[in-house]
């Protein structure tokens, strides 16, 4: 889990740890034997249907074509004025 921090009107995800996470990588050359083998590509253990790696893995997919989040946060002082008459007047348009 990830905490976000507010910051002025962004929300901003704290520094990078020097903590570092082992990342495991199988060449094509890799991935290719595993499958003639009939083995998981994440644990040692023979690939069937419905099979579970123990334990189990988190797994991240990355890819470089995802937006930018936009985390800012908008001010409550952006209403205006005809929307605060409305809610004034308690009417609901629907």
């Amino acid at each position: 889990m990830i905490a976000f921090h507010l910051t002025g009107d962004a929300l901003t995800a704290p520094a990078p740890t020097s903590e570092t996470l082992a990342i495991k990588r199988l060449s094509p050359a890799e991935m290719q034997q595993r499958r003639v083998d009939g083995l998981c590509f994440n644990c040692p253990e023979k690939y069937s249907s419905g099979h579970k790696c123990n334990p189990p893995k988190f797994l991240l997919l990355q890819t470089g074509h995802d937006p930018p989040l936009d985390l800012r946060v908008q001010s409550s002082n952006n209403v205006s004025l005809e929307d605060k008459a409305h809610l004034h007047a308690g009417s609901i348009d629907t």
